[in-house]
């Protein structure tokens, strides 16, 4: 559906080409969200999955209301105060006059409504006896997980299926939400070579693909903030779509890339459903 012919911004592979690695970096308030010209493109897309899939892209325990309240008035403000150049505000109504998007600021505050107004899609964590768990969410672009095995589940079973996850990355993800200040939000980028550009990719891939088939790089750019009234944690995702022929003409990117999928467990190429993809990675002299 959508592969952007823009150049990449953000090589995970290059910066750090460990498997579980949290690779976090403070994140300025003013940089949160990154609205761009193809905001139309990612907004129809949610609107097309919520027809579609109903609760399965969208979902909310009541616990987390407070939160959604919360996260609307933070992000309202951010995108009038910091990207005046997309958004304004008339009243009840929110536009992008650019994108000739317009939304009504009237009526229920929900984690829904916000996530319209960006490309992101916007996750909600609270503390509970068991952990932090995801009591909300808006996921329209998911790579390769489904909201409606992971709602409610605290981190530690959120992250369950990721190989190694338990012994190498749970002890310092757990220290990082007992730590994370309403002050210092960060972000961190991972990612897939993918064979398909749509957005919502929520099945695994089990289609093994043709050796000339076209792949395409897919980063995650994630931020995670704490709100400062119901301290939950607001976790947003933002993918980017490129061809990978982007990635390849550039000798650097192409070692960088080639030593990260190479240093992959048979395990964890499982995992990034990279197996299926192995005739157009040989291909491309990635394997």
């Amino acid at each position: 559906m959508l592969a952007s012919n823009k150049r990449p911004r953000y090589f995970p592979f290059q910066q750090n080409s460990r498997w579980l690695a949290m690779g976090l970096t403070r994140l300025e308030p003013d940089s949160w969200i990154e609205p761009d010209q193809d905001l139309p493109a990612y907004y129809h897309n949610k609107l097309q999955q919520r027809a579609k899939l109903g609760d399965a892209v969208y979902a909310a325990l009541p616990e987390s209301r407070p939160a959604q309240r919360e996260l609307h008035g933070l992000l309202l403000a951010h995108l009038l105060q910091d990207h005046s150049s997309v958004y304004q505000r008339d009243g009840e109504v929110l536009s992008a006059p650019l994108c000739q998007l317009r939304w009504n600021l009237g009526g229920e505050a929900s984690l829904w409504l916000a996530s319209l107004w960006v490309q992101d899609d916007i996750c909600l964590l609270q503390q509970s006896s068991t952990g932090y768990r995801l009591t909300a969410a808006s996921l329209c672009a998911a790579s390769f997980w489904r909201l409606e095995d992971k709602l409610g589940l605290p981190i530690d079973q959120v992250h369950a299926p990721v190989p190694g996850y338990q012994q190498g990355l749970a002890p310092k993800l757990d220290r990082f939400f007992k730590r994370l200040e309403v002050e210092r939000p960060v972000w961190r980028s991972n990612w897939s070579v993918v064979a398909a550009t749509d957005l919502n990719q929520r099945h695994e891939r089990l289609v093994e693909a043709n050796a000339d088939e076209p792949l395409y790089l897919r980063v995650e750019r994630q931020s995670l903030r704490r709100l400062p009234q119901s301290q939950a944690v607001v976790f947003t995702i933002r993918v980017y779509v490129h061809p990978l022929s982007h990635v390849l003409e550039q000798p650097d990117l192409r070692v960088g890339l080639a030593r990260a999928v190479q240093q992959l467990s048979p395990q964890q190429r499982r995992y990034k459903g990279l197996d299926a993809l192995l005739s157009p990675l040989r291909r491309a002299g990635l394997v």
